[in-house]
């Protein structure tokens, strides 16, 4: 694909801004379909919900969506300067590893340091178990924020690696 878009004339940044968005939706696809799948399903076997379905899956549905994009924003540079595609790709695992594990770890405010840590940074959820042994799983009191703040780590990743791309480009 690079060779054919390369006798066309496009400039890298062009490439870039193509495969990240055909890369991008198409992974943040496969995020946002169990995100809608589950809480759909679950409703339909009896699980209740108190507050609005929409709200959690614009809510769950958008973080994914920007942290998807991130990580694709990320890993597209990673591929187009780096030439070994070994690289890039250990890379995108470690870093995928530490992103999901910080909720686990108690740190999720490090995930804005990862694009693939959006998600567990701006996690619109609070679990809290119960003295009888089940959990209760809300949202925050407004959990636009995180889409906000998603949004904006987002851009932040997405426009760096553009403008990495942009000066590797500058410098041929």
């Amino acid at each position: 694909m690079n060779l054919k878009w390369l006798s066309l004339g496009q400039s890298e940044v062009t490439r870039f801004l193509a495969k990240f968005a055909v890369a991008g939706l198409a992974l943040a696809i496969c995020f946002i379909i169990p995100l809608v799948w589950i809480p759909m399903a679950a409703k339909a076997k009896g699980f209740s919900f108190t507050g609005s379905l929409a709200r959690l899956l614009a809510v769950t549905s958008l973080i994914a969506l920007f942290s998807s994009l991130a990580v694709t924003a990320v890993q597209l540079l990673i591929s187009m300067v780096i030439d070994k595609q070994a690289v890039g790709l250990g890379v995108g695992v470690i870093a995928g590893l530490i992103g999901s594990g910080l909720i686990a770890m108690d740190k999720p405010q490090f995930g804005w340091l990862f694009p693939a840590g959006i998600s567990s940074a701006a996690d619109p959820f609070v679990s809290l178990a119960t003295a009888d042994g089940y959990a209760n799983v809300t949202m925050v009191g407004n959990p636009w924020i995180c889409v906000v703040t998603s949004f904006a780590a987002c851009v932040i990743w997405t426009v760096g690696s553009a403008l990495m791309i942009k000066a590797k480009e500058s410098r041929r």
